[in-house]
């Protein structure tokens, strides 16, 4: 007899936010933790997550030019017993794990009109096998014995929506990198634990190719652990020792993913991209003074987030410092503001290393000739000027600053500093004309003042 859902699954779908964008990639981070807390109990975890894609007229074409249709997941968790089948279809807003929201199943309806499970579990002994839909009405459930000798679990999402599916045309790598990248503070807990994991993509449509995210791919980063606390500023010292929230930074030099990023972490798990924090230039990795090449990802987590990330896990809107909250006046200012120095700090040798290639580059763009005609010798300053003038020019210049962003930061810091002296010489004009000097002609000076001024604004 087929299960009617104990709430409006309509409204809860319609409210559920999420992007066009990154609907696809959401559905799959939260079919795959599900997945990832259904195996804790096992040695080892595995997960093989298979792709399939609508190949169009030109089959040849290369995997991420074709859109992906359906996705299944398989996982050797345990499974959908009675307990977890009940808590699927009864109770919406909760979920079968800590830090779960329970929402996880809504993304799925969010984003496909049909998903089906079939589960193989033990319950009392007995292996049984579990075969139902999920959709927005209701849940027709199949229980019978099973033959199959171990507990596995299928999850198989069909007829994707056209508002995500135009997003989905990426390769198999990227799909991997961004699970990695979401999941990463999880995966090397479980790491950490001695647990094994094998989380395994395989892009069956046209041609077969396959990603691995496993122990030995950890094993290839370094990892490094950071804490500090930040106290309520309106907290009366010594009164209220809780009036204090404390964060963990993950610093991860990673040969698995490319480019550099700043995320903060709700449940260790990745809820979203740290903004206006800066960091070495994506795309370049780094080099550590052990020679160790890599690129640079650091977590931020903190139970402090739990409160201001929105239920369907896709926006962490964190207090700023004109709209503090009530209960704690820690404010996502502050919070960065901490971040960016300990960034710093544990990147010292590799942002050195930046400055110094900083300059190199600054100095080729400025002498080159094209550049010097263009610009009316602007480098003029920056070559001849002494070592505190290049220093405040250089403050100015990011590593990852185009060659026109460059010459136009020039040219700018060149007008303010010839601004700047010829409000001084006129200063000094005026005051030696208060003393009197008879020894200076003043209108001469004027003359070659305003000659000076107006050849350089040419």
């Amino acid at each position: 007899m087929p299960l009617i859902l104990e709430a409006d699954i309509n409204d809860v779908i319609k409210n559920y936010e999420l992007r066009g964008d990154n609907g696809f990639k959401f559905c799959l981070f939260e079919a795959i933790s599900n997945s990832l807390y259904c195996c804790m109990e096992n040695k080892r975890i595995e997960i093989v997550v298979n792709l399939s894609r609508n190949y169009k007229a030109n089959a040849l074409r290369g995997d991420d030019e074709n859109q992906v249709s359906t996705f299944r997941i398989t996982d050797n968790g345990e499974g959908f017993t009675d307990s977890n089948f009940d808590k699927f279809t009864r109770s919406i807003n909760k979920s079968n794990h800590t830090g779960g929201k329970g929402l996880g199943r809504i993304a799925y309806l969010k984003v496909f009109a049909d998903v089906r499970i079939d589960s193989v579990y033990i319950q009392d002994g007995q292996l049984y096998r579990r075969q139902f839909s999920f959709n927005t009405a209701s849940i027709e459930d199949k229980k019978v014995k099973a033959e199959a000798s171990t507990p596995q679990t299928i999850l198989t999402f069909k007829q994707m929506r056209p508002a995500y599916q135009k997003y989905t045309a990426k390769s198999i790598d990227d799909y991997a990198d961004s699970v990695l990248e979401y999941f990463y503070v999880f995966l090397n807990y479980l790491h950490g634990q001695g647990k094994e994991f094998d989380i395994k993509f395989v892009d069956d449509s046209g041609k077969i190719s396959s990603r691995q995210i496993n122990n030995e791919r950890l094993n290839q980063d370094k990892v490094s652990h950071e804490k500090f606390t930040i106290k309520d500023p309106t907290a009366i010292d010594g009164l209220f020792d809780d009036e204090k929230e404390t964060f963990e930074i993950v610093h991860i030099k990673s040969k698995n993913i490319k480019g550099h990023k700043a995320l903060y972490v709700v449940d260790e798990r990745s809820a979203g991209e740290i903004s206006n924090i800066e960091l070495p230039p994506s795309g370049r990795p780094l080099e550590d003074q052990d020679g160790f090449t890599f690129y640079y990802y650091v977590y931020l987590q903190s139970d402090y987030f739990q409160s201001f990330l929105n239920d369907s896990r896709t926006l962490l809107s964190l207090p700023h410092k004109n709209h503090s909250t009530d209960d704690c006046d820690i404010t996502e200012e502050r919070i960065k503001d901490e971040l960016q120095m300990r960034i710093n700090h544990f990147l010292a040798y590799e942002l050195n290393v930046l400055d110094q290639k900083n300059e190199e580059k600054v100095h080729e763009i400025l002498t080159k000739v094209d550049n010097n005609k263009t610009y009316n010798n602007s480098a003029y300053l920056y070559l001849l000027g002494d070592e505190e003038t290049k220093s405040h020019l250089l403050k100015t210049i990011k590593y990852s600053d185009s060659e026109k962003k460059i010459l136009s930061k020039v040219r700018d810091f060149h007008e303010a500093v010839q601004a700047e002296t010829v409000e001084q010489i006129n200063q000094t004009m005026e005051r030696l004309k208060n003393e009197k000097t008879e020894e200076i002609d003043f209108s001469k000076l004027g003359s070659a003042l305003w000659y000076s001024d107006a050849k350089s604004n040419k």
